[in-house]
């Protein structure tokens, strides 16, 4: 399988994540098989040059990374384009302000550029991809990303189930198949017990047909729907996920769509970025599957390097459960 990763954000603590991007979404696709190549739309927020920065990431990343748009907040495009979205948001100023001054709105422009990239290159080996993973620069994935979910067999699938059923002690198919695809990159050999339902969730797409056929009969069908269904698997809403390639496109289009995408179910911070990009899921006819547990989640306003790493040399996990975590510093 050929494999894009789109590498979005500021420098910040990349110097500490790109070690998880390598071992857990580079080297694990390498050896399972596959192409993996980066393609980035970062921010310099550091006092060295993009120039260092380009050198820098091919001597991390060798022959995959393939290239950067290096972006700022004064791009006058995006300035231009920015304000254009906001002047057609019916919200507070306080409201435009955050999304003028924060970082919502930028990281899908960032997005869309790192997107281009991918395109550019797909155009030119005349071949696409076939999955989309995208990172930030500041978050890591702290299990391997290599796809083996799409080679289980249905004895493997079925035993995976009947783990979920226990956990949640029911045999709702609704119920049993979200836990299943919320927690698909889970290491499988841990209890399922500790990754609590409540703090998952997942927003159906009426456009993801096969999803029905696998409730009525989960054991039997989850294979061709792992194979096959359109869904997008996320860590914390929009922070982390994967994707297949031929679903993707009206993602990166919130970067100059912003405030354009809506749901039935959308609310009074229908605005934000995370409900944004869940608007664009939706439009894109993907059911979304978002993992989350409190640990985790507490590295966003809580990050501290001892709470999740046992050495910060060799950036030993402490919790061996952990599937991803921002890097705060």
């Amino acid at each position: 399988m050929r494999i894009a990763v789109l590498l979005t954000g500021s420098l910040r603590t990349i110097r500490k994540t790109v070690r998880f991007l390598k071992i857990n979404v580079l080297d694990a696709n390498h050896y399972a098989g596959n192409t993996v190549h980066v393609f980035g739309g970062i921010r310099n927020d550091s006092n060295e040059s993009n120039t260092m920065w380009e050198t820098w990431f091919r001597e991390q990343m060798g022959e995959d990374y393939q290239a950067t748009r290096w972006i700022t907040f004064e791009d006058p495009y995006w300035c231009t384009v920015r304000d254009n979205l906001l002047d057609q948001m019916p919200i507070d100023g306080g409201s435009k302000h955050y999304l003028r001054s924060g970082g919502s709105m930028f990281q899908y422009y960032q997005l869309l550029r790192a997107y281009e990239e991918m395109i550019s290159k797909e155009r030119s080996l005349r071949q696409t991809y076939d999955y989309v993973i995208r990172v930030r620069t500041d978050s890591i994935f702290c299990q391997p990303v290599d796809f083996q979910w799409l080679s289980w067999s249905k004895a493997e699938i079925a035993e995976r189930y009947k783990e979920v059923q226990t956990c949640l002690k029911t045999d709702d198919a609704v119920r049993c198949v979200r836990h299943f695809m919320n927690t698909l990159l889970y290491p499988s050999k841990y209890d399922l017990s500790s990754v609590s339902e409540e703090q998952n969730f997942c927003i159906v797409s009426d456009a993801d047909g096969l999803l029905q056929n696998v409730w009525a009969s989960p054991e039997e069908r989850l294979q061709d729907y792992l194979r096959k269904g359109r869904y997008i698997l996320t860590c914390r809403g929009d922070i982390l996920y994967i994707v297949r390639r031929d679903a993707f496109s009206f993602v990166p289009a919130i970067g100059t769509y912003y405030g354009h995408f809506w749901t039935p179910t959308m609310d009074t911070w229908w605005w934000n970025g995370e409900t944004q990009f869940q608007s664009a899921c939706h439009a894109s006819g993907l059911t979304l599957y978002a993992y989350n547990t409190l640990f985790e989640d507490n590295s966003f306003n809580h990050y501290s390097d001892t709470t999740y790493f046992k050495n910060m040399t060799t950036m030993e996990l402490k919790n061996l459960n952990m599937l991803y975590c921002l890097i705060r510093n």
